[in-house]
């Protein structure tokens, strides 16, 4: 489109003075910087909250959006490849009910062989997305995506009722009447967190954010004007999250218990139980198979496993969502450093307000970091006479304050704080598994294969659950390296397909040589 004008707008949600004034120094016109005000009492909701202050107040201040405004989002840790609007714009101009378009999310720090928390997250995006886009329900994620802006304005800009912004705003066009479509090739590359603190901290929001969207009555009135099949769809977003709360306890406690006290799930092995059983695994491996070829079958076995890795921040996640739903605590959208966060100064480097008349001169800084007068200048409180209001400036030195002592707290070490929930588990695990192997062997030995198959399989599959939090914890303890990440998941792939094949050998001998029940 020759004719197109893009413009550039650089939302800054916390006002970097250096930022702006390297956007005023690129003298590019299309390239503008914005940094919201922010009041004392007033909601700031987070990113959402961002781009509706920009949208709604610089943008189309004084005037509608037109038909052919498109609003493309960008986080500000992704960066588009030159030929992004080339493949989006079409689906917009092809189908005037398309609303929005979304693409896949890529890291260039990640590779896919050793992605042990499923970052390039290719199930999703390779996977159930194309299915989501045959139904045009495609969920929206945030970044990486074009909409239409009369259509963003049509369902109130984006939501602020939930953290998961980017969640809703999907559900809303789509039940509006609006298309949400899908394009599968990677446009943009970002940067995954590395740190297990900001990881857990990232699954932990998005867990909140969707079950924040579904305690909400509201909500429920948009869901009622989807089709059956694009509400299940939306609806399937909670149940990954809500499977694996439930889930997980009861395959982790199931093994164990048929080790110790000869309770097993299933009082006999048949024929038919054992195909099934087969048929779950062959099935499994045959969709694989299916995938595009940004898909391998690590990628489908860390997709299956990461879930149990992220089980602690999917419960913290829900009960901050129920805590919210009852007023007992706000819940606070929490933005995931990475490595290439610009928040700490260059050494001997001062990022401080342009001084104006020389209000600055002469003030003693507060716990905040910042002075009255800077304070004033940076949210704008400031007048034509150079004066400004006292208390305005103490409320949001105060916010400043605690937002600054929360930051400067000392950082916890990872691999001693974060993963005392794995290490549980892990130890648990190889616990039963070593003594209940010994165990389990030596009643072989004595009463034979028939009478001991059950206990056999539960140990392997005691085995099978240590792998996932083996992974968690060999990425917090060995070198943080690519090729070591890849060996780590080639190894927790190995015992996981081993554990899997003795524990189908078993049923398989047992359905062979006898079927003797246990009441």
């Amino acid at each position: 489109h020759p004719w197109a004008k893009v413009m550039v707008y650089l939302l800054d949600d916390g006002r970097n003075l250096q930022r702006e004034k390297t956007v005023i120094n690129m003298g590019n016109e299309r390239l503008i910087y914005v940094a919201r005000p922010k009041y004392p009492g007033l909601p700031v909701h987070g990113k959402a909250g961002n781009l509706n202050h920009t949208l709604k107040f610089v943008i189309f201040a004084q005037r509608v959006p037109r038909e052919n405004d498109v609003v493309v989002v960008f986080d500000a840790d992704m960066k588009a490849h030159p030929n992004f609007l080339h493949h989006t714009l079409p689906y917009l101009e092809e189908d005037p009910r398309t609303a929005l378009v979304q693409t896949p999310q890529h890291f260039f720090n990640v590779d896919h062989t050793g992605d042990i928390f499923n970052h390039q997250n290719c199930t999703f995006f390779f996977g159930v997305q194309t299915g989501l886009d045959a139904w045009r329900a495609t969920v929206c994620c945030g970044t990486n995506f074009c909409v239409r802006a009369s259509a963003l304005a049509a369902v109130g800009w984006f939501p602020t009722e939930s953290i998961t912004e980017d969640f809703l705003l999907s559900l809303k066009v789509t039940a509006s009447g609006w298309h949400c479509r899908y394009h599968g090739h990677v446009l943009v590359t970002g940067e995954a967190p590395e740190d297990l603190r900001q990881i857990f901290k990232q699954r932990s929001r998005w867990c909140t954010g969707c079950f924040q969207v579904f305690f909400q009555v509201e909500t429920f009135m948009w869901v009622r004007q989807l089709p059956s099949i694009q509400m299940l769809c939306y609806f399937n977003s909670i149940m990954g999250y809500l499977s694996t709360i439930i889930c997980f306890p009861v395959f982790f406690v199931v093994p164990i218990v048929s080790v110790y006290t000869k309770t097993h799930p299933v009082k006999e092995l048949t024929t038919l139980l054992t195909l099934l059983w087969a048929g779950y695994f062959a099935s499994m491996a045959v969709v694989i198979e299916m995938m595009p070829r940004n898909f391998n079958r690590f990628s489908g076995f860390l997709g299956s496993k990461v879930n149990y890795i992220m089980w602690w921040c999917f419960l913290k996640g829900m009960w901050k969502a129920v805590r919210g739903r009852l007023g007992l605590r706000k819940i606070v959208f929490k933005v995931t450093e990475k490595k290439g966060d610009g928040k700490k100064k260059l050494e001997g480097e001062e990022q401080r307000p342009s001084d104006k008349d020389g209000l600055l001169d002469g003030e003693a800084k507060r716990e905040s970091g910042y002075t009255d007068a800077e304070v004033a200048l940076m949210y704008g409180l400031v007048d034509e006479a150079g004066e400004y209001d006292e208390d305005a400036v103490l409320a949001i030195q105060e916010e400043l304050a605690e937002a600054e002592a929360a930051m400067s707290t000392e950082k916890r070490d990872s691999t001693k704080h974060d993963l005392k929930f794995h290490w549980g588990i892990f130890v648990i695990s190889f616990i039963v598994a070593v003594a209940g192997g010994v165990s389990k062997t030596l009643d072989t030995l004595q009463w034979g294969w028939d009478n001991t198959v059950l206990a056999n399989v539960s140990v392997a599959w005691v085995v099978i659950n240590m792998v996932p939090f083996g992974m968690a914890l060999g990425y917090a303890y060995l070198p943080h390296q690519r090729q070591v990440h890849g060996l780590l998941v080639s190894l927790s792939w190995s015992v996981y397909a081993l554990g899997v094949l003795f524990a189908f050998a078993a049923m398989v001998t047992k359905v062979a040589y006898g079927n003797p029940r246990w009441m």
